[in-house]
């Protein structure tokens, strides 16, 4: 298993299905894309939506990630062995490339700790958000 499993990347593609088919307004937005793999499906399913759906919306997709690994461990984390600060980095060169791999075009990437990111960074409107932040 990745990062996310198979059925937990159904269950997000599932969910981004229904706000598409359901109407709501705004773009797509993934906090914590790491290396990408659900970044990728992501822009699948929003490419295939327009595609059977010709006079939807095209939705724009922005991931956001700090693209250093881990942050390091605050009081909270009980200090586990099993992460360590910058484990799991992957820049942003990576997360482009994972895209042209795919034929994909790259999303509007954003990078930074979530709680440092200027709220102008975020789309005016959001229509589904997948959060996976540590």
């Amino acid at each position: 298993c990745t990062m996310t499993c198979m059925v937990q990347k159904r269950i997000i593609l599932q969910n981004l299905w229904l706000a598409l088919e359901s109407g709501v307004p705004g773009d797509v937005v993934e906090l914590g894309c790491n290396a990408g793999s659900t970044s990728i499906l992501l822009q699948r399913l929003l490419l295939l939506y327009k595609e059977s759906h010709p006079n939807s919306t095209q939705r724009q997709l922005h991931v956001y990630d700090s693209f250093e690994g881990l942050p390091a461990q605050v009081v909270e984390d009980e200090n586990t062995k099993y992460y360590k600060k910058g484990q799991l980095s992957v820049g942003i060169q990576g997360i482009v490339a994972a895209f042209r791999k795919e034929g994909l075009p790259p999303p509007n990437i954003n990078k930074g700790f979530f709680g440092n990111i200027p709220d102008d960074q975020y789309p005016e409107k959001i229509a589904f958000a997948f959060i996976d932040g540590d």
